[in-house]
């Protein structure tokens, strides 16, 4: 049996497909598994699921950053010539 952590990242980082209709029931389920009360493992979920959010925003960000730079030295290199 997978742990308590396990069982939080496993909802929150399947397939969008797979939880988008089942998540509610999926955690009632790790609730009463895991003898935890239902608010925790929600609190829990929507946790993980911020942090996962912010790390994709802030590597998005990075990336675009990334790609104006470039696109600004390119535009400076062709100026100077």
């Amino acid at each position: 049996m997978k742990t308590y952590a396990q069982m939080i990242e496993f909802i929150v980082y399947a397939p969008y497909d797979r939880f988008r209709y089942n998540e509610w029931p999926a955690v009632l389920a790790i609730a009463e598994a895991y003898g935890i009360p239902q608010e925790t493992v929600f609190a829990d979920v929507k946790a993980v699921k911020e942090i996962r959010d912010t790390a994709k925003k802030a590597a998005q960000k990075e990336a675009r950053r990334t790609e104006h730079e470039a696109r600004r030295r390119a535009n400076l290199t062709k100026k100077a010539e």
